[in-house]
């Protein structure tokens, strides 16, 4: 994955996975779903952006078919 470097991951960061609404700042808009990804002993940086964007794959079908149903909770 391009930007991501291999090094060891610190255990002490939490990793959560959101979807939300686009508004005019960077990642600031309404949350409309959001996952916690655990970090596992051994994950470096490649592995938890893996097991992200494996997340992302799940989440965002979901999200959207939480907003075309009316259901999204905006946390």
């Amino acid at each position: 994955m391009p930007g991501v470097a291999a090094g060891p991951v610190q255990a002490t960061v939490r990793m959560v996975e959101s979807v939300h609404f686009v508004d005019e700042g960077v990642d600031s808009g309404p949350i409309v779903l959001q996952e916690r990804v655990p970090i596992e002993a051994g994950d470096t940086e490649l592995t938890l952006a893996a097991r992200i964007l494996e997340r992302e794959h799940r989440a965002y079908p979901e999200a959207i078919t939480r907003v075309l149903a009316g259901l999204e909770r905006r946390l």
